[in-house]
């Protein structure tokens, strides 16, 4: 199975390459009040300062629930050590009260009638994460699985039929017999169009050894998740961390499914029962949409546990309202075992249980005489949800992730190495974030000289050496305020090509640069709106945390506990990323040219500007 990692889009600025390739311009200076003047010429100056301080924040444990994603399996990172992640969630009912069957419990008493409602299947899908649709030809066909991803009359299959034209008669473009008749789609006219399991780029799912199938165990849990916090009185939600799971272990019950899941890039299809009134049609080369599903974590669970905590309980106060099913059946404790090699990250908002059933409705054969009545056997549904929203808005139900992380990581051991280290370690959830501050010498020295500030800028490079053996890589990296948690980037004043990971803010860039080998060469951060804050506006010269996200737009924080028991804020998406790297710090053991130092590009006026003049360029 081919690795699945978050996907890289390519980000190329002209302007900045522009800038970094000049070492002096001629632009337009400012008479105070007025608008430009030609003839008196700025320099355009690059200036580098070295940053003075580097802490190393390592962290204990994160508050993981009310996240818009939860980890699942085991991350063997060679170099910052083993995360074992398992989840326990709340489950909601589609529909309080439920009536199973055609009569609720009340009326078949009332009708001395016994719809005999019978568990026949118990399902559980966790739809994986898909990666962001990309098809360039616009011939249906994703970029990934696309023999030639810009051209719509290339063959991905090879079945003679080309890509595009394959989109307009219904045909699977990759696969040269659609049906699997024996008869390849070139000379069968009686393929149904449309009626095959479609393929998808997949994401969120790492494994070191590229391992394609694990071994999941599914169980009840008895641990209530309390939603408010009573030591708040019950104002606040309640936190939950990620080291808590021995809290709820002695709470979990017997399995409700252990087994082997094979991992798969196709849908799961349902075909349609066959109507023989239709004799023309055959219904049964059609798929039912209602039915299928994308690919996904797709298990069947013991049936008996959901007829006697469910189906037999219609019209119990247990089922009544929400709050009674959630001390009725607390939640499931989903978890993978220890020996596999796989990490998945799972969105439990659409996640679900189905409850398939059967039961008895009365046939009167159309007349109101009860003795000819006879009883037919019908089918329906019933779900059970895991939560529902997202952690983006209002959330309904309660999910937390726990996991065991066993650190690798080396930590510094002089105060030297601490301030000025020669690495520096990033690393998602239990992992670590470096603080950083930026030396006020260039914000005083800028306010002295009146100095434009065009651009302003971190670059960390990766140590390639140390990073050899690690296959996935943080795409992005995010810097928040140590003191508030909020971000540097100014969002009212980003461009984004996409709303995708990759494709937001892409003024403030820190995306990964690759080298031709494909291996991460550095990170670029955009400080400038941050640094203008500071230097126009009088913000703060505030430390700087920086951590890897799986998504920057994301800014949401919570609560996360330091080694040293202090706590701070932190990224919910740096919670969420299992991804690490090593970067070089500001030591000078460090080559100058990957050595961390912070870049300015200045317009230097030949006289010197007012603060209004200033300011007045930089909104331009």
């Amino acid at each position: 199975m081919m690795n699945h990692r978050f996907r890289q889009l390519a980000f190329v600025s002209a302007f900045c390459i522009l800038v970094f390739g000049l070492s002096s311009c001629e632009v337009e200076d400012f008479t105070l009040g007025e608008s430009l003047v030609s003839g008196e010429p700025f320099t355009l100056t690059k200036k580098t300062y070295a940053i003075e301080s580097i802490k190393q924040l390592n962290i204990d444990r994160t508050q993981t629930n009310k996240m818009p994603l939860y980890k699942l399996g085991n991350y063997k990172d060679p170099i910052f050590g083993e995360t074992r992640a398992s989840i326990l969630s709340q489950l909601q009912l589609s529909l309080p009260n439920p009536v199973f069957g055609e009569l609720s419990a009340s009326a078949e008493i009332d009708n001395d009638l016994n719809e005999r409602e019978t568990v026949t299947k118990v399902s559980l899908y966790i739809p994986y994460q898909k990666a962001a649709f990309s098809d360039r030809d616009g011939d249906g066909v994703p970029d990934i699985f696309d023999v030639d991803p810009d051209d719509p009359q290339s063959d991905s299959d090879g079945d003679g039929i080309s890509d595009n034209d394959e989109r307009l008669l219904g045909t699977d473009p990759l696969s040269a017999d659609t049906d699997k008749d024996g008869i390849p789609d070139a000379e069968d006219p009686d393929t149904a169009p449309n009626g095959y399991a479609r393929r998808f780029a997949l994401d969120s799912i790492f494994s070191f050894s590229n391992q394609d199938r694990f071994q999941l165990t599914v169980r009840p849990s008895d641990y209530y998740l309390r939603d408010s916090d009573p030591q708040t009185d019950f104002l606040e939600s309640q936190s939950y961390f990620s080291d808590k799971q021995s809290i709820y272990e002695p709470f979990i019950g017997k399995n409700l499914f252990e087994g082997s899941v094979v991992i798969s890039d196709f849908q799961y299809v349902t075909y349609n029962e066959d109507d023989p009134a239709t004799t023309d049609v055959d219904e049964s080369l059609t798929i039912d949409v209602s039915k299928s599903r994308d690919p996904g974590i797709l298990v069947e669970l013991d049936k008996s546990f959901f007829q006697d905590r469910i189906v037999d309980l219609e019209g119990a106060d247990a089922l009544r309202s929400q709050s009674n099913f959630k001390d009725h059946l607390r939640g499931l404790h989903l978890s993978i075992d220890a020996s596999d090699d796989l990490m998945l990250l799972l969105d439990l908002s659409t996640a679900f249980i189905e409850i398939e059933y059967e039961y008895d409705s009365i046939n009167t054969q159309g007349t109101t005489d009860t003795a000819d009545d006879i009883r037919d056997q019908t089918s329906a549904t019933f779900r059970l949800n895991f939560i529902t929203g997202s952690a983006q808005g209002f959330t309904q139900g309660n999910a937390i992730n726990t996991w065991e992380y066993n650190r690798l990581m080396p930590v510094p051991v002089s105060s030297d190495e601490t301030l000025l280290p020669k690495r520096m370690y990033l690393k998602g959830g239990s992992g670590s974030v470096v603080q950083l501050e930026l030396p006020q010498q260039v914000i005083d020295e800028v306010k002295q000289n009146n100095w434009l500030i065009n651009e302003a800028s971190l670059e960390f490079y990766v140590d390639q050496e140390t990073m050899a053996l690690i296959p996935f890589e943080p795409q992005r990296l995010y810097m928040f305020k140590a003191t508030n948690g909020f971000p540097i980037y100014n969002a009212r004043n980003e461009t984004s090509s996409s709303q995708t990971a990759l494709g937001v803010y892409q003024n403030y860039d820190a995306t990964l640069r690759r080298s031709l080998d494909g291996r991460g060469v550095s990170y670029k951060v955009n400080i400038t709106d941050y640094f203008n804050d500071m230097v126009v506006r009088d913000s703060l010269n505030v430390p700087i945390n920086l951590s890897v996200s799986a998504n920057i737009a994301f800014s949401q924080i919570q609560q996360a506990v330091l080694d040293d028991g202090t706590s701070m804020n932190y990224p919910i998406m740096s919670s969420i990323s299992p991804f690490g790297t090593v970067l070089y710090g500001p030591s000078s053991d460090v080559v100058e040219e990957k050595r961390l130092k912070a870049q300015y590009i200045l317009h230097g006026p030949k006289r010197k500007l007012s603060q209004t003049a200033a300011s007045s360029f930089l909104k331009r």
